[in-house]
Protein backbone atom coordinates (compact mmCIF):
# COMPACT_ATOMS: atom_id res chain seq x y z
CA UNK A 1 0.00 0.00 0.00
CA UNK A 2 1.42 3.45 -1.02
CA UNK A 3 1.98 6.14 1.75
CA UNK A 4 0.04 9.09 1.31
CA UNK A 5 1.81 12.36 1.38
CA UNK A 6 -0.02 15.51 1.77
CA UNK A 7 1.31 16.26 -1.74
CA UNK A 8 2.16 13.96 -4.59
CA UNK A 9 5.57 13.89 -5.83
CA UNK A 10 4.21 13.66 -8.99
CA UNK A 11 2.51 16.80 -9.22
CA UNK A 12 6.04 18.62 -8.85
CA UNK A 13 7.99 16.81 -11.05
CA UNK A 14 5.21 16.90 -13.66
CA UNK A 15 5.89 20.47 -14.81
CA UNK A 16 9.56 19.50 -15.17
CA UNK A 17 10.40 18.78 -18.95
CA UNK A 18 10.14 15.73 -20.13
CA UNK A 19 14.33 15.00 -20.29
CA UNK A 20 14.79 15.80 -16.36
CA UNK A 21 12.03 13.34 -15.76
CA UNK A 22 13.65 11.07 -17.34
CA UNK A 23 17.20 11.32 -15.42
CA UNK A 24 15.30 11.30 -12.22
CA UNK A 25 14.13 7.95 -13.49
CA UNK A 26 17.31 6.89 -14.23
CA UNK A 27 19.05 7.98 -11.04
CA UNK A 28 16.39 6.59 -8.90
CA UNK A 29 15.10 9.78 -7.42
CA UNK A 30 11.71 9.86 -9.13
CA UNK A 31 10.44 8.51 -5.69
CA UNK A 32 9.27 10.82 -2.30
CA UNK A 33 12.05 9.72 -0.36
CA UNK A 34 15.25 9.79 -2.42
CA UNK A 35 14.07 13.32 -4.18
CA UNK A 36 13.13 15.56 -0.64
CA UNK A 37 17.03 14.94 0.21
CA UNK A 38 18.37 15.93 -3.45
CA UNK A 39 21.08 18.44 -3.18
CA UNK A 40 23.79 20.01 -5.56
CA UNK A 41 26.11 17.72 -4.35
CA UNK A 42 23.74 14.42 -5.36
CA UNK A 43 22.60 15.77 -8.62
CA UNK A 44 26.53 16.34 -9.25
CA UNK A 45 26.83 12.37 -8.42
CA UNK A 46 24.11 11.47 -10.48
CA UNK A 47 25.32 13.34 -13.35
CA UNK A 48 28.23 11.14 -13.03
CA UNK A 49 26.50 8.17 -12.94
CA UNK A 50 25.02 9.69 -15.85
CA UNK A 51 27.89 9.26 -17.73
CA UNK A 52 29.16 6.01 -16.59
CA UNK A 53 25.98 4.09 -18.14
CA UNK A 54 25.72 1.50 -20.70
CA UNK A 55 23.48 2.75 -22.91
CA UNK A 56 22.96 -0.70 -24.78
CA UNK A 57 21.46 -1.79 -21.12
CA UNK A 58 18.83 0.79 -20.69
CA UNK A 59 15.38 1.24 -22.55
CA UNK A 60 16.54 3.44 -25.57
CA UNK A 61 13.26 6.33 -25.30
CA UNK A 62 14.36 6.54 -21.87
CA UNK A 63 18.12 7.47 -22.47
CA UNK A 64 16.53 9.48 -25.28
CA UNK A 65 14.58 11.92 -23.32
CA UNK A 66 17.35 11.90 -20.30
CA UNK A 67 20.55 12.20 -22.75
CA UNK A 68 19.09 14.99 -24.50
CA UNK A 69 21.71 16.31 -26.87
CA UNK A 70 24.02 14.45 -25.06
CA UNK A 71 23.12 10.92 -26.62
CA UNK A 72 25.93 10.65 -28.97
CA UNK A 73 28.61 11.79 -26.53
CA UNK A 74 27.03 10.38 -22.84
CA UNK A 75 30.39 10.53 -21.90
CA UNK A 76 30.09 14.55 -21.13
CA UNK A 77 26.31 14.43 -20.10
CA UNK A 78 25.25 17.17 -17.65
CA UNK A 79 22.66 18.76 -16.65
CA UNK A 80 21.67 22.80 -17.89
CA UNK A 81 21.80 24.41 -14.96
CA UNK A 82 18.16 25.79 -15.15
CA UNK A 83 17.37 22.09 -14.61
CA UNK A 84 19.44 21.99 -12.08
CA UNK A 85 17.78 25.27 -10.03
CA UNK A 86 14.28 23.80 -11.17
CA UNK A 87 15.25 20.34 -8.79
CA UNK A 88 16.48 22.52 -5.84
CA UNK A 89 13.44 24.74 -6.44
CA UNK A 90 10.90 21.53 -6.08
CA UNK A 91 13.07 19.88 -2.97
CA UNK A 92 12.17 23.13 -1.16
CA UNK A 93 8.30 22.62 -2.63
CA UNK A 94 8.04 19.70 -1.67
CA UNK A 95 9.89 20.28 1.70
CA UNK A 96 7.69 22.88 2.63
CA UNK A 97 4.43 21.28 1.91
CA UNK A 98 5.11 18.01 3.80
CA UNK A 99 5.94 20.02 6.92
CA UNK A 100 3.20 18.62 9.22
CA UNK A 101 2.43 20.18 12.75
CA UNK A 102 4.00 17.23 14.82
CA UNK A 103 2.58 18.27 17.93
CA UNK A 104 -0.16 20.99 19.78
CA UNK A 105 1.05 21.65 23.37
CA UNK A 106 -0.07 24.26 25.70
CA UNK A 107 -2.65 25.73 22.55
CA UNK A 108 0.35 26.80 20.48
CA UNK A 109 1.27 24.63 17.32
CA UNK A 110 5.03 22.70 16.92
CA UNK A 111 6.43 21.59 14.13
CA UNK A 112 8.58 19.24 16.41
CA UNK A 113 11.41 20.79 16.03
CA UNK A 114 10.75 23.29 19.03
CA UNK A 115 9.71 26.00 16.98
CA UNK A 116 6.14 27.15 17.75
CA UNK A 117 4.11 28.12 14.88
CA UNK A 118 1.13 30.08 15.84
CA UNK A 119 0.14 30.57 19.52
CA UNK A 120 -3.92 29.98 20.27
CA UNK A 121 -4.19 31.91 23.93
Amino acid sequence: METEYPVRLEEIINKYPESLRAFLTLTGYNHFAAFKNLTREKINEAEIYMRQITLDQMPSDTIKKAFGIFISCPERFQLVPGHIELILKGVDELKTLTEIPLSIANGSMSTGKGKAIKSYK
